[in-house]
């Protein structure tokens, strides 16, 4: 029985303090954060080069743990997945917005360094490469234009 109780404790204090760490957050420390958070965003501070939680706190004037149980109980993502969707969003705009311009420069300007590390993280929000994307998005258009030329008389 002690060695089960010896392996079995330090998971059970983990858990607790897991638990103990997700207490429901105070409203006026949630408005606060939804105004930071989104200040964060119009500024296109996402473009940063931000690599943990504990700059992205920073970046919003808070700890680590306020913003991880902010995002997990409010926004029901994990802090560093919610910034990756961000930029990956801005950057499925830009590609659709300027199909002539190198993936790598939209990977840069999205605050990628790694243009492999953009393009399994742009197929896991997407389905697609970028490249493909921007391919796709070429024929809609181009099927568009189709269209309406055939329309008209």
């Amino acid at each position: 029985m002690k060695l089960f109780s010896v392996k079995l404790f330090p998971f059970l204090r983990q858990r607790t303090e897991t638990v103990r760490s997700c207490a429901p957050l105070d409203e006026r420390i949630i408005k606060e954060l939804d105004r930071k958070v989104d200040q964060w965003v119009r500024e296109q501070r996402y473009l940063e080069d931000i690599r943990s939680n504990d700059d992205f706190a920073r970046s919003l004037g808070v700890d680590r743990l306020t913003i991880c149980r902010y995002f997990l109980l409010i926004r029901k993502e994990d802090p560093r997945t919610w910034r990756t969707r961000i930029r990956i969003e801005k950057a499925e705009k830009l590609i659709e917005q300027n199909p002539e311009l190198p993936i790598s420069v939209i990977s840069d300007a999205v605050g990628f360094s790694d243009r492999s590390n953009f393009s399994r993280q742009f197929r896991k929000y997407y389905g697609l490469s970028p490249q493909g994307w921007r391919n796709l998005k070429l024929e809609e258009r181009h099927e568009d234009i189709y269209e309406a030329e055939v329309e008209r008389p």
